[in-house]
Parts: structure tokens; sequence; C-alpha cells
């Protein structure tokens, strides 16, 4: 965990693979493996949750504090093999439904959206020889995942935007000023590009 605080990355198998040098018998199935990496992704997005026991009795006499640690709960959820199976329906955030990403690759936003927390967005990530998540794909954004896309830029630091459909200049997420998504997000035009004509 303090390799993630630093490097924001960790390669848990080298990490395991160095440990055992000390401890031989050091996780050895799939399900510990799974369960590291669930640890890893919880305290990522949750960053600290303990509570020391001399503030325990303030921290749950405290019910903006209580309801905060709840409100995390909400952004951890690991869905099962689609992004129904967590219960909710997400099929108005899917342009082509038969393009939902499985639980291989899953993509989960962290950001509070004017709608709350809903962490589904139809992302998936793929790795690099490098990286974990080096590259996301999604599909270009409905009316109503407009906020999801640029949270989803927001949350992952995407650097670069590739879209393999052709731009309609009418689509309402490249905006031609700032607009205010939500209370968390802003998003603003930096640099304008010329039209490309395709012929």
């Amino acid at each position: 965990m303090e390799v993630i605080k630093t490097e924001r990355e960790i390669n848990v198998f080298s990490f395991v693979e160095t440990a055992r040098k000390n401890r031989i018998n050091m996780v050895q199935t799939e399900s510990q493996y799974n369960f590291i990496y669930e640890s890893l992704v919880d305290f990522y997005l949750t960053s600290h949750t303990e509570i020391p026991v001399q503030n325990l009795e303030s921290q749950l006499n405290a019910k903006d504090a209580l309801t905060r640690e709840f409100d995390l709960l909400k952004r951890v959820v690991i869905r099962g093999k689609t992004g129904h199976s967590d219960g909710v329906d997400n099929s108005q955030k899917i342009r082509f439904k038969d393009t939902e990403p499985n639980n291989r690759g899953n993509i989960f936003l962290s950001s509070e959206t004017s709608s709350g927390y809903s962490n589904y967005i139809n992302a998936t990530g793929y790795r690099s020889l490098k990286k974990r998540t080096a590259f996301i794909t999604t599909q270009s954004p409905l009316p109503n995942t407009v906020e999801d896309f640029w949270c989803l830029i927001q949350d992952w630091k995407c650097p670069i935007i590739v879209m393999l459909n052709k731009l309609d200049l009418e689509d309402k997420f490249s905006p031609r000023q700032a607009i205010a998504l939500s209370e968390n997000l802003d998003v603003n035009t930096m640099v304008k590009i010329p039209n490309v004509d395709d012929g």
C-alpha cells in the first residue's frame, strides 16, 4: 500500500515473488491473488478508512463522517460478469447492446456525478507490456453519459482521446465553451484545431 501511495501503481506478482523469499508459502491460490487485488482497489479508491480506537466513539457519533464512509462503499462495488449484474439496470448507458464489457477489464468511475455515485461506465481497460491499464476503450457518449465520459477522463487521467468514429460537430460532449457538468467537474476547451475535410 505504501508503494501505491508513492508510485500510484504496483506489480503484485513481482511483490509477492520477492516476499516469498522470507515467507515460502505466501499467496498460493487464485482466490488469494483476487483478495489482494480487490483490497488494493479498495485502498486506492477509498484512501484512509481506518479509525484509531481513541477516536471510534466520536467518529460513530459524527453522522456526517459515518455517512461519508458508507458513501465510499458505493464506489468500490465489484460487478459480476457484466455491468447489469450489480442489480442496477445500466442498459440506458450503453450505445451498442452487443458491446457491454465483461468484468475482465472493468473500468470503474470514482468521481461523484450530479446524480451521485455510480461507478458503472461502458468501458474496458487493456494492459501494455509495462502498465496494467494502458489503454481504455469506450463508446462515444450518449446524451445521458456525457458527465460519465468526462469523469472517466478525469479519474483515469487520460492524456489522449482517439475517436475511431466520425466526429459529429453537434455532439455536446465536445464543448465549444467552458461547461460545468457538476459541482465537481468543469470541462474547458484549451486548444481549438481547425476541422479537416475527410475528402
